[in-house]
């Protein structure tokens, strides 16, 4: 089984008054889901570019289980495991978690399995408690699966190890399949 991932990136300084926007280097990297069935994902192109080029698909490993009783709750562990050890690959400190930012992370992933599809949130609602916010969506077999597709792509990875992010939000759902259904939510 293969992991959809999908990536968005907001910036703003509320502290000067600037608007939310969009970083137009991750456009490429964002996957176009929300119309879409997950076998048939559509990319959307840079407004500059001629062709937009898929991302990577990963297969993984199953869920290993950790010391929680909650098999949701575990796999926002290991993804957060993952993400810091990939932080500490590249010398970015670890990030920590923030419980208001999980409940949206975890309202979110319940939105897109139910709508049976990756799709973005509105982020940029969390400026002003936040002045730098991303957010990387997927949906996968495996914890490690979607970890390994968010690291294939240039977006994701960006996400995941940006020196800015201090704060994560990791919210995970499992379907009736036991497909993994998740968000993460990145804070500075």
């Amino acid at each position: 089984m293969a992991a959809t991932v999908a990536v968005l990136l907001v910036a703003a300084c509320s502290s000067r008054g600037d608007t939310p926007r969009l970083d137009q280097a991750y456009v490429d990297d964002v996957i176009d889901a929300s119309s879409r069935a997950l076998s048939a994902p559509q990319f959307r192109d840079h407004p500059t570019s001629t062709v937009a080029t898929p991302m990577p698909v990963v297969d993984g490993p199953e869920v290993q289980s950790t010391t929680t009783t909650d098999p949701a709750r575990a796999v926002e562990v290991e993804l957060l495991d993952l993400t810091n050890a990939d932080r500490a690959v590249v010398g970015a400190r670890s990030l920590t978690r923030d419980a208001d930012l999980d409940d949206y992370a975890r309202a979110h992933a319940a939105t897109m399995m139910a709508q049976g599809s990756i799709s973005h949130s509105r982020i940029e609602t969390l400026l002003g408690a936040w002045w730098f916010v991303g957010e990387n969506v997927g949906t996968g077999p495996a914890a490690l699966a979607i970890q390994g597709a968010y690291r294939a792509s240039p977006g994701h990875f960006r996400n995941l190890t940006h020196e800015d992010f201090t704060t994560i939000g990791v919210g995970v759902v499992l379907d009736a399949a036991g497909r993994i259904w998740t968000v993460q939510i990145f804070a500075a």
